[in-house]
């Protein structure tokens, strides 16, 4: 990919550039700054509110088809839902949510 394709997310109406899927990455309930900042947050607070497995989330993220012509999106793995609530529950507590 390369610098152009990736900053469509940012600058191109919907319908261009990036997947849907590649854009949830950015901008979704799944997105990776709202995982960040809940690590981030927590480690440098010295807390354990907002901590949970990254990695694993990670490696559960898949693409969802929903149905033959229907929208691509992002979603997780059946294996990924427990690592999912945990960042729910981080989000709850995480007193910077905003």
């Amino acid at each position: 990919m390369d610098v152009a394709s990736i900053s469509s997310v940012f600058t191109k109406p919907p319908g261009n550039g990036l997947s849907r899927p590649l854009k949830h990455i950015v901008s979704s309930q799944l997105d990776v700054d709202r995982m960040d900042y809940l690590v981030r947050d927590s480690h440098f607070a010295g807390i354990n509110v907002g901590r949970f497995d990254v990695n694993y989330w990670i490696y559960s993220l898949t693409i969802v088809e929903h149905g033959t012509h229907g929208p691509a999106t992002l979603g997780l793995t059946p294996k990924g839902v427990k690592a999912y609530e945990a960042f729910l529950l981080a989000r709850q507590s995480c007193p910077r949510i905003g």
